[in-house]
């Protein structure tokens, strides 16, 4: 009986082998693989101009870098001892106004005086611009921020929120995003020695008993996946069919108009004007500016056709280039000008 029991082990077990084989051999046949990063770098020197944050997940380092996207794009990016990117200068103690948003507002891939607020603030000297913005920011890490922020720092006059329709995903820390958090986190590790010890966290909201409910994820789960990723087609097939199957993109939409009413909800409370600009024209961007109506929230459109030669700094990176960045600042002029 034990010879029968240890016999049909060992068929099942050389059958499942056998199986795992051939699928993992199908898998690569046809066009899946295991886990690898894309072909993308940043290097900055000084190096690490964005180090971890445990309540934001990254914060800006103060200090003027140089920084190379691609080992071929190169710009240079003026932290200031306060965590913000430099506008340049005002000549008069006017009106504050602070723009917050991720990337496409810090202004990744192109230099100081060509990111839109710094723009904005040579022309309009009367006014005082700050860039809150921070890469890989959404809403989340803005209501976070805005806790100290109106506690610390000077309070703006009009706090311009920027928006655009994949902020959703960072919002609310869904699987797909995770992946590509696990993705840059390697990359960071990869090109720039001395942070393999990323201790962060990401904030993310959720809806608990209809009301929205913010919390943290650190990046030790963040960074769990199936084992062998790495190695295997069907592991890495696997996670990547549980990551998307995962994502309700109605809940990831719901959480972030959430957020956009708590953080109106905190600016009346301080006296601060919010202003939403957006930078994306899908079915999402629509119905939060509908739902901004709804709320008497100012929003201005901002939009630059960014599949257009020469709008982003492709072939290089697909952040908006200073041309595009000259656009944004055209658009916001009108609004500017009213406050003048």
């Amino acid at each position: 009986m034990r010879k029968k029991v240890l016999s049909l082990l060992k068929r099942v077990l050389i059958s499942s082998l056998i199986t795992i084989i051939l699928l993992e051999i199908g898998l690569r046949i046809f066009g899946f693989g295991s886990f690898e990063l894309p072909e993308f770098s940043m290097i900055s020197n000084p190096a690490i101009h964005i180090k971890p944050d445990d309540q934001l997940g990254v914060h800006l380092v103060p200090g003027t870098y140089q920084v190379t996207l691609n080992k071929k794009l190169t710009y240079q990016a003026t932290h200031l001892e306060n965590g913000q990117r430099t506008c340049g200068e005002s000549n008069f103690d006017g009106p504050l106004l602070a723009f917050y948003g991720c990337s496409f507002t810090y202004g990744t891939g192109v230099n100081d005086d060509e990111v839109y607020p710094h723009l904005l603030q040579q022309e309009f000297d009367s006014l005082r611009i700050e860039n809150r913005a921070v890469p890989g920011y959404g809403q989340a890490q803005v209501l976070a921020m805005l806790k100290d922020d109106f506690k610390k720092k000077e309070k703006p006059a009009v706090l311009i929120l920027n928006y655009l329709s994949f902020h959703n995903e960072r919002n609310t820390m869904n699987a797909a995003y995770r992946q590509k958090i696990r993705m840059g986190y390697e990359i960071t590790k990869r090109d720039e020695a001395g942070i393999e010890q990323f201790k962060c966290s990401y904030p993310f909201g959720e809806i608990v008993d209809g009301k929205l409910k913010m919390n943290k994820i650190p990046i030790g789960e963040i960074n769990s996946t199936l084992p062998l990723i790495n190695y295997s087609a069907i592991t890495n097939s696997l996670q990547n069919v549980f990551d998307q199957k995962s994502v309700d993109v109605a809940q990831d939409e719901k959480i972030t108009l959430a957020m956009i009413d708590r953080i109106h909800e905190l600016c009346q409370s301080q006296g601060v004007q919010l202003v939403i600009s957006y930078m994306t024209d899908d079915d999402q961007t629509k119905r939060l500016t509908q739902h901004c109506a709804k709320t008497s929230i100012p929003t201005i459109d901002i939009t630059v056709d960014l599949t257009q030669k020469g709008y982003t700094n492709a072939p290089y990176d697909q952040h908006p280039s200073a041309i595009a960045h000259e656009i944004f600042a055209e658009k916001l002029t009108e609004y500017f000008e009213a406050m003048n």
